[in-house]
């Protein structure tokens, strides 16, 4: 029997990780990471994900009853062409998760935290061979930009 996915309005909290989430958000990460690998094998992983070691980064994590379900590593850089930027390192969310929305919730966290910090772009390297990361971006209302980025990834840009 097929069941009605659950509305998040109200349920997913979005916070800053803490170390205590380090367990949590490594597991999400290698959950994500086996799923793009098996449409793109250029794509390496990294022996542990790196939370908050670039200057100016932040994690956020998406949070229902008291559960990690979500997360999105960022750093602030200056752009040579956009300036101020929020550079989206690393996302994921709990692919197996009744509640849709959770990786929408979690840039509208992040968007908000570029406006605090005045930044005009928040962009993010998104897979070529990743139809379902790059619909994503696009429903958002990226924009797929010649930048440089990542080999085998599409730069998204996206103003808060």
């Amino acid at each position: 029997m097929l069941t009605a996915k659950r509305p998040l309005e109200g349920i997913m909290r979005v916070r800053h990780a803490t170390a205590d989430d380090r367990p949590a958000l490594q597991h999400l990460y290698d959950e994500h990471l086996m799923f793009v690998r098996s449409a793109d094998r250029r794509i390496r992983r990294l022996p542990e994900i790196v939370w908050n070691g670039r200057q100016g980064g932040e994690v956020w994590v998406g949070e229902v009853q008291q559960r990690v379900v979500g997360y999105v590593s960022t750093w602030l850089r200056n752009d040579e062409q956009w300036g101020r930027t929020v550079w989206i390192d690393h996302m994921a969310v709990d692919a197996h998760h009744p509640y849709p929305g959770l990786g929408r919730r979690l840039i509208e966290a992040v968007r908000a935290a570029a406006v605090q910090f005045e930044c005009g772009v928040l962009a993010a390297d998104v897979p070529q061979r990743n139809p379902i990361e790059q619909a994503f971006w696009l429903a958002l209302g990226a924009q797929r930009v010649n930048h440089r980025g990542a080999p085998g990834c599409d730069v998204m840009r996206l103003i808060p």
